[in-house]
This record gives structure tokens, C-alpha cells and sequence, in this order.
């Protein structure tokens, strides 16, 4: 539009705020001069009569007055300081009318606060890692008054149906140690590939509600998986959210089935999984996450008949799973992170049937796990995540490993934003994996994989080869 002035892309957000405040300034009929740097002249007639001759112990005294308050003011004048933006309003754009409530709550941020740019770029990656949204951005608009800011938060959605595929080809090497040692052991080369594929709905439901229809199929496994949910985000204004699911598994081949005979419950009960997930944010980058998990076991087990011999019994009974973990994150996206810090530590307590040849009893397992990884931006469009993980599985099996991931885009920011994203992704772990007292297991795996994203869903390719022996 002729005479319109263009935004300057590389203005800060410091500037930007500062020109919406001499706008808000020139609309409330205040003249630009007034805060304008007055003019030496000015400065000259308001200037001290000079001090004059003084004696030296006076110019010491001075001096020393001097320096004190240099002294004094010297690291608020040295700091940076940190601009802070009243927020008098929040308003979202782009996606559907239903998530603009949704993404507000996840920002955590409310308006009247006042707030530092960090922790608008940190709203923002919170929003950004929610599974609905692609990209996420923000900026300021001038307020109803001086020093009053409208937080504008742009957002691009996903569509009401998507795809996730993934197709993994894997090479893997196994070197075994024989009872000699003087053998140098076996080695096993195998080959196999595992296609997964789901399709999925999402719909907005009420004020700040979700809920999602999925399917999955994995090839060469049959086990098929149907899951609905249902997640309400911003639980009585406290930014909180709470998720129930339930989901059939075709074949959830815990322990085989047995015959149909054999069965003195309902056949398909171990099919079904039910689940409770709340997640409770105690601060910025900080929350509680807890789960309930209700599933059915089915379980073997002989029982002596009165005539003598015995009866095979397959029955399903209930196995209960809850989970307490504290997570911090910072990162920017949860399928390609760019930057930021994410650690989670818990535990997990698991109640569930078990059975010798004749008894049946119940035994509870306990899995403590602590994880940490950290992204590095190498350039706008390279980043390298670094982590570990820990676990202690009932004090029995103890497992950690640390891996590396490099990713890169392939075509660039005007074309990610016109057709998703595209990227190469290569990296490696090593695990170490320890039995009671036993010696450590551990096992490599490099992978490289391309992966693309957009509004449909995502889609990876990966290869990878595994080697694997005993130290």
C-alpha cells in the first residue's frame, strides 16, 4: 500500500514495543517533542555555576562523593537491563476457533501480568509442543494506553484428519559368548523391516476440549490398536489438563490365550486398557505428570480336579499401573527441536497377577527412570541433541544409555512454511544393560532417517544398524 511504512524484519522486540508506544502516544494527541532529548542551550541554562578555586581537601571530598556513587551505581549502569511488557489482552491466530482457548492455557501466561521477552519465547515453544500445532509465533501490538501491550500469538494447525506412518528397516549383529572362553563366540546377522501406519480424527469439543479417534496397524506384528481419547486443557482455570483413554489391542499376546475352553472369564477383557493422565504445571517450564493405567493380564495356571489330574485355567485379572514424574522442558518442537533442555525423572508402580504351576498370588513391580537431553542450534538450519537416560527396573535390571541426534532441513524456511518441513536426521546410542549381578550388556545402534511434517500428518523413513555384545 503506497505510503505505508514496511515492518523492519530485524527490529527487536524491545524496538518494535517502543514504536507501538509512540503510536499510542501520537493517537492520545501527545506531541513527539516533549520526549525528545532536549537541546544544548537548554542543557547550558540549567548548568551549576562553576565551583570556583577549592582547596585540596575539598576536591578529595568531591572526588571521594564521586566515586561512591559510581561505586553504587555501577552495576545497574554496567547490566543489561531486561525489558518487561505489560500484557492487557491475549489473542490468537490462525487454526480453529475451538483451540484459541486451549492455546492460551498452554501458554500459562495471563493477561494483566506483566512479562520479559524469555518468557514469551518460552509460551510460545509450550505451545508449540502442543500435538495439534505445526508452528507457533508471537508478536506485539500497541495497547489501549502507553505501556499496555496486545499479545498476538500466530499459530498454524493441524487438520482435523491425519497420518503417521513409519517404516523401519533394521540390521542387526549379535555376538554371544560360549561357555569356553577361549571361544571367540557366535555371530547372528539378521535382517527384518517394521511398517506402522495410524489414522486418526480430531475433534474440538466445547471451551478447551479434545478428542482424538485413532487407529493403528503394524505389519509383520498383527496387533492393531484402536484408542480414544478425550483431554480437557485448562481444568477450572488452573492451566492443568486431564486426559482419559481407552484403547483395544487386537492380540496383546501377554502369555498366549489358550484354548477357548480353557477360558473362565471373558474372552477378549485382556483386549481393553483404560487410562487416566493429569498433568498439573507448578511453573514456567515445570510440571507434575501422573497416570492410572487399568489393563487385564491373562494369566496360566494348573488347578487339581477331585477325581484326580488337572484342569488348565487361563483367566484374566486386573494389572494396575500408575506413574509420578516431574518434567522440565524448554525445547521449541517435539518431533524437531531447534534448542532447549528437557529432563524428567519419576517413578513408575506396577500391580499385577502372577502364578506358579498350581498358586496364584500378586506382586508389584517398582521403575525409577531419570532422563536428559539437551539441543543445540548449530545454524538456522543444523541442531544436535545430546542425553542420557537411567533405569532402575524393581531393582533388578539396571540400564543406561546415552545417544546423539543431528538433524538437518533440507529445503529451507520458505518452503518448509509453504509445504512442511523436511529433514535428515542421523545419530547413535550406546545402552548398557545390567541383570541382578550379572555383567553389563551393551549394545550400539546408528540410524539415519529422512522425516516430513505438515498439516496431514508425518512421515519417516529410517534405516539402522544394531550390534550388540557381552562385556
Amino acid at each position: 500500500m503506497p505510503g505505508r511504512q514496511r515492518e523492519n524484519p530485524r527490529m527487536s522486540l524491545q524496538g518494535r514495543a517502543l514504536a507501538a508506544e509512540w503510536e499510542v502516544r501520537l493517537r492520545h494527541g501527545e506531541s513527539r517533542k516533549q520526549y525528545e532529548i532536549p537541546h544544548p542551550a537548554y542543557e547550558r541554562s540549567y548548568a551549576p555555576a562553576g565551583i570556583g578555586a577549592c582547596t585540596f581537601a575539598r576536591d578529595v571530598r568531591i572526588l571521594a562523593l564521586l566515586l561512591g556513587v559510581f561505586l553504587a551505581l555501577a552495576p545497574a549502569m554496567l547490566g543489561d537491563e531486561i525489558p518487561s511488557f505489560f500484557i492487557e489482552s491475549i489473542r490468537v491466530n490462525g487454526g480453529s476457533p475451538g483451540s484459541h482457548r486451549i492455546v492460551v492455557a498452554e501458554s500459562r501466561l495471563r493477561a494483566g501480568q506483566t512479562y520479559d521477552e524469555a518468557r514469551l519465547r518460552d509460551a510460545t515453544a509450550r505451545i508449540q509442543r502442543l500435538p495439534f500445532v505445526i508452528s507457533a509465533d508471537f508478536r506485539l501490538a500497541k495497547g489501549s494506553e502507553f505501556g499496555r501491550y496486545v499479545l498476538v500469538i500466530d499459530i498454524q494447525q493441524m487438520k482435523p484428519f491425519f497420518v503417521l506412518a513409519e517404516s523401519t528397516t533394521s540390521w542387526s549383529v549379535e555376538t554371544t559368548r560360549l561357555p569356553n572362553p577361549a571361544d571367540a563366540g557366535e555371530e547372528f546377522v539378521r535382517q527384518n523391516r517394521s511398517d506402522k501406519i495410524a489414522a486418526g480424527a480430531r475433534m474440538f469439543v466445547g471451551a478447551a476440549g479434545v478428542l482424538n479417534l485413532v487407529a493403528e496397524r503394524v505389519e509383520h506384528r498383527p496387533n492393531d490398536r484402536y484408542t480414544m481419547s478425550y483431554t480437557q486443557y485448562d481444568l477450572f482455570g488452573t492451566r492443568a489438563s486431564l486426559t482419559a483413554l481407552a484403547s483395544y489391542n487386537e492380540n496383546p499376546g501377554a502369555r498366549g490365550r489358550g484354548a477357548p475352553g480353557d477360558r473362565f472369564d471373558w474372552h477378549h477383557k485382556d483386549n481393553f486398557t483404560y487410562e487416566l493422565i493429569g498433568i498439573v504445571p507448578i511453573g514456567p517450564n515445570d510440571s507434575i505428570r501422573a497416570s492410572w493405567q487399568r489393563g487385564y493380564l491373562p494369566i496360566r495356571y494348573f488347578r487339581g480336579l477331585p477325581g484326580g489330574g488337572v484342569q488348565h485355567i487361563v483367566r484374566s485379572l486386573p494389572e494396575i499401573r500408575k506413574e509420578l514424574y516431574w518434567i522440565h522442558d524448554t525445547t521449541d518442537d517435539p518431533l524437531f527441536p531447534t534448542g532447549g533442555t528437557r529432563i524428567s525423572a519419576g517413578m513408575t508402580r506396577t500391580h499385577m497377577a502372577s502364578a506358579g504351576l498350581t498358586e496364584l498370588g500378586r506382586q508389584k513391580l517398582d521403575e525409577m527412570k531419570l532422563s536428559l537431553d539437551r539441543t543445540f542450534r548449530l545454524t538456522s538450519a543444523q541442531a544436535l541433541t545430546l542425553g542420557g537416560n537411567g533405569l532402575d527396573f524393581d531393582r533388578s535390571i539396571r540400564k543406561y544409555d546415552v545417544f546423539a541426534r543431528w538433524s538437518v532441513d533440507l529445503w529451507g524456511r520458505e518452503r518448509t512454511l509453504r509445504h512442511g518441513d523436511l529433514r535428515l536426521e542421523i545419530g547413535g546410542d550406546r545402552v548398557y544393560t545390567r541383570i541382578q549381578d550379572d555383567h553389563f550388556f551393551a549394545s550400539s545402534t546408528l540410524r539415519t532417517g529422512i522425516v516430513f511434517r505438515n498439516e496431514w500428518g508425518v512421515l519417516r523413513l529410517t534405516g539402522q544398524y544394531e550390534g550388540w555384545r557381552v562385556d
